[in-house]
């Protein structure tokens, strides 16, 4: 398995060196997109099995959803991923990602327990 630091050494890695051919380079891209739909749901499974909640959760449009929120800022934080890109697979407009990010992160500082829950998602899923 492919650990966040490793995708992120991996997309330092230039993509187009100028002998490939163009074949090679669209496989290139082709390889890096999935290596990083692997880190997406692989944040999404983690969240789901330590906080021992059902995958559709996280995916349920319900105000207030702290899992959904987390999943948000995970993925926004460890993957390079745009947030156009994360709206899509949550059905939702990058400005509302972002704005759920920033909600989060507010929230966190209020409340111990929210802070609590997003710094053990961050251990075990650097851990993995």
């Amino acid at each position: 398995m492919i650990t966040l630091f490793s995708l992120k050494l991996l997309l330092s890695i230039r993509i187009n060196p100028p002998y490939l051919g163009a074949k090679a380079k669209l496989q290139q891209i082709s390889f890096f997109l999935s290596l990083i739909r692997s880190e997406t749901f692989q944040i999404i499974n983690e969240i789901s099995k330590n906080l021992k909640i059902e995958r559709n959760e996280i995916f349920r449009k319900k105000r207030g959803n702290l899992h959904r929120q987390l999943a948000l800022y995970l993925i926004k934080r460890y993957t390079p991923i745009s947030l156009r890109e994360i709206g899509k697979l949550f059905s939702m407009d990058y400005a509302a990602v972002s704005q759920s990010v920033k909600r989060l992160e507010g929230k966190t500082q209020r409340d111990k327990r929210a802070s609590m829950i997003k710094e053990t998602a961050i251990g075990r899923l650097k851990k993995s």
